[in-house]
């Protein structure tokens, strides 16, 4: 079961913590001196980001949940391909290129010609396998190990094995993975910045400090530090359009903020509580969806909630529109589990448009069909101790105690819930979830599918099995979106969630940066990104 990073979510991602939120990959180039437009051109510039954690560089060692340590580990590692940020597509990266058999379960990767690691080494196939195997090892204590479960002898790895039989190494410039059943999402899936490639002898040097001084696949290289900030140079033969990029460390969001008002940074998240004031002053240019969603799971194994209706009341009962207003700041109110912005979501999960939508009345009705004696069972609220969590599971009780539901809540400290909500002793619990990957497969099949690692809520429904299958079974990518926003429908008729908000990006950029793309997963294109400044200012940081 993968909680760890779940949980961390909802503490980071909730109450504005010691991290902050999620990054990206590729682009094109353009000649340092030169601007986009062909004028001429300082420099590409120095790009000064505001980071909160990010204390290790290593992308083995990144949470998903961690917008900085997502964004340092793009910025020095490639994967085998990116995605692209207006299509939410696989592009090639380190590879130049893919292809599968008719199965979908054999994909050849070829990598292209010349490419190197910042130190000038040559990157192989064997580096890609070594690196996959290197996350795989994890297993279900991280998400990016977890979601490898896909490859052929990621079980036997667990087991001791000492490889993962599903990488197979062809030559020096060609790596063929193999999936256990159909998995069209597979180049979305590695597009991840957590599947950078590393090379094996840095990562395993006597030295150990690879987590501060990684030798890396990506746009920019490690040039050195200075007190709270970590250097970074265009690496040999990068198309950055950036000479550079400062990682400056703060201790929180806020002083991260408060540091680019004061002219400090050119680009820092936001944290939720001053979403209203930056977007005032500066525009919500940056303000992008996160895939990433936060709901109340159902643990259908209690008998309490064994009626659909019971669980439709719930549902119906609470106003989430207010939560993502007052309880959970600057976030989009979700209907179902895969946000809004994820090609595959459903415009109307619930199938009726009005069967998800907040309705005290009908919650009412649906509590007194249910129980028409009277008796309604008391609902226990499990939830991650923590201020925002808190006041979400407050706004809850009070929706479902004004529709005769009565309720008691159950705060536990993050070791213990993130224990606790497997135990199968949870009631409504709160969870949150965040996609490794641009598309609805990556909500839908770990959490729904019968027996799966995530599934939290313990749903299984033989035909949204059957139509998982088919969805990862389809070549074609429009299709496949339909499919998955039909699977969702299928899914949320059941009611096995209650969902409560879709997260975002809350992000300010100064004038000074251009093409300054944000994908889904909270990254930008790194290689477009650049800096229209002067060079002395660039380096004095001024």
């Amino acid at each position: 079961m993968v909680l760890l990073s779940v949980l961390v979510f909802l503490a980071v991602s909730c109450s504005d913590g010691g991290e902050d939120d999620a990054a990206g990959p590729t682009g094109t180039a353009a000649s340092s001196g030169t601007a986009p437009d062909g004028s001429e051109a300082a420099s590409g510039g120095v790009l000064r980001l505001a980071v909160v954690g990010a204390d290790s560089l290593d992308p083995a060692e990144v949470v998903p949940t961690s917008q900085s340590g997502m964004i340092a580990a793009d910025l020095l590692f490639d994967g085998l391909a990116a995605i692209d940020p207006e299509t939410q597509a696989a592009v090639p990266a380190l590879a130049e290129g893919w292809t599968s058999n008719p199965e979908l379960t054999a994909w050849t990767f070829s990598l292209r010609d010349g490419v190197a690691f910042a130190d000038g080494t040559a990157l192989t196939a064997t580096d890609v396998k070594y690196s996959l195997e290197r996350i795989a090892r994890q297993g279900s204590g991280s998400l990016a190990g977890s979601r490898l479960e896909v490859l052929v002898g990621y079980q036997a790895l667990l087991d001791g094995a000492t490889d993962l039989s599903g990488i197979r190494v062809v030559d020096d410039r060609t790596v063929e993975l193999t999936t256990l059943s159909p998995y069209a999402g597979l180049p979305e899936l590695l597009a991840s910045p957590v599947y950078g490639v590393v090379p094996r002898a840095a990562v395993e040097a006597s030295t150990g400090d690879f987590a501060q001084s990684p030798v890396g696949s990506g746009p920019f290289r490690v040039a050195g530090r200075e007190a709270n900030v970590v250097r970074l140079e265009r690496a040999p033969g990068s198309t950055a359009k950036a000479d550079g990029v400062e990682l400056v460390r703060f201790d929180s969001l806020d002083a991260a903020y408060q540091a680019f008002v004061d002219g400090q940074v050119d680009w820092t998240l936001v944290p939720s509580a001053r979403k209203d004031e930056a977007v005032a002053a500066y525009g919500d240019a940056h303000v992008t969806a996160l895939q990433a969603t936060l709901f109340f799971g159902f643990n259908l194994t209690n008998p309490s909630f064994a009626d659909t209706r019971f669980r439709q009341a719930m549902v119906q009962a609470v106003d989430r529109e207010r939560l993502a207003l007052e309880s959970v700041k600057g976030y989009e109110a979700m209907s179902g589990v895969v946000p809004s912005s994820v090609a595959g979501a459903a415009g109307f999960p619930c199938g009726d448009p009005s069967a998800c939508a907040h309705d005290p009345d009908r919650a009412r009705a649906l509590v007194s069909e249910v129980f028409p004696n009277g008796n309604v069972p008391t609902v226990e609220i499990d939830y991650y101790d923590d201020p925002v969590q808190q006041q979400l599971a407050e706004a809850v009780q009070a929706d479902l105690n004004a529709v005769g539901i009565p309720t008691q809540l159950i705060p536990k400290s993050f070791e213990e819930y993130r224990t606790f909500v497997v135990t199968g002793n949870q009631q409504l619990f709160s969870f949150g979830w965040v996609g490794l990957a641009p598309d609805a497969e990556a909500f839908l099949g770990p959490l729904f599918a019968s027996g799966g690692l995530d599934n939290v809520t313990g749903f299984s429904d033989a035909a949204v099995d059957q139509a998982l299958q088919a969805a990862r079974a389809t070549a074609d990518r429009q299709e496949r979106v339909e499919a998955y926003a039909e699977i969702e429908r299928q899914v949320m008729a059941q009611f096995p969630i209650l969902p409560v908000v879709g997260f975002a990006t809350n992000a300010v950029a100064s004038d000074d940066v251009e093409d300054l793309t944000g994908r889904l997963d909270g990254t930008f294109d790194a290689e477009q990104v650049w800096v229209q400044r002067g060079e002395s200012e660039s380096q004095s940081g001024e």
